[in-house]
């Protein structure tokens, strides 16, 4: 479904959308209406635009409001984004602390993802590929994570044997996809071993 398609449905689903009542009340009706539009248009979007602009600066102060005071609704469009990939769901669910969605963050934010590979850092060098904007997504889904529990990620997050199993696997082996990945996430995770290695690998002659 487009992304358009999902915004409608959803507005018209959560009863959002302005009815035909007196004209005095359909205009409050009228605004809440059009800041859940343009919401929604946002949490949709899976890219990662704006990921590090605060989020006072693309949001309003009523705007903020208006989304506060209308949370149930707020949190089924948070809880519909992050079905998929949602940076602006995941920062919409931190700012308002939106505990339901936990669960979803903090999915997305073990996925496996590859190193963004920006223009212009020398890739010969370990570190460069070990940047929080090499990870956009993660770092959002952390930030939300954080944001949510009102915990630093490395005590909010316990990883399942399974996911550390994963995570191990592919820092053991610098030609995998997620390699890079890998030792980025058990930095955040402040998993010491892991750290020692990524500083020795570091100093390694690279091919």
């Amino acid at each position: 479904m487009k992304k358009t398609a999902m915004c409608a449905l959803f507005l018209l689903l959560c009863g959002c959308v302005a009815s035909h009542g007196p004209m005095e009340k359909r205009s409050g009706q009228d605004n809440v209406a059009h800041v859940f539009a343009t919401t929604a248009i946002r949490v949709f979007d899976t890219d990662h635009a704006d990921y590090d602009v605060p989020i006072e600066e693309v949001f309003s102060t009523q705007d903020l409001a208006i989304l506060g005071e209308n949370r149930d609704a707020l949190v089924s469009m948070i809880e519909s984004a992050l079905g998929q990939d949602s940076v602006w769901g995941a920062r919409l669910a931190g700012h308002f602390r939106v505990e339901k969605v936990l669960w979803l963050v903090r999915h997305h934010f073990l996925k496996p993802r590859r190193c963004y590979g920006w223009e212009g850092p020398d890739y010969s060098q370990l570190e460069s590929s070990l940047t929080d904007n090499q990870y956009q997504y993660s770092i959002t889904y952390l930030e939300a994570i954080e944001a949510i529990t009102g915990k630093p990620i490395a005590e909010a997050i316990v990883l399942t044997p399974a996911e550390s199993t994963r995570i191990e696997n592919y820092a053991m082996n610098e030609k995998l996809v997620f390699y890079h990945w890998a030792l980025w996430m058990q930095r955040k995770l402040n998993h010491q071993k892991a750290e020692q290695g990524a500083a020795a690998d570091a100093h390694k002659p690279r091919r």
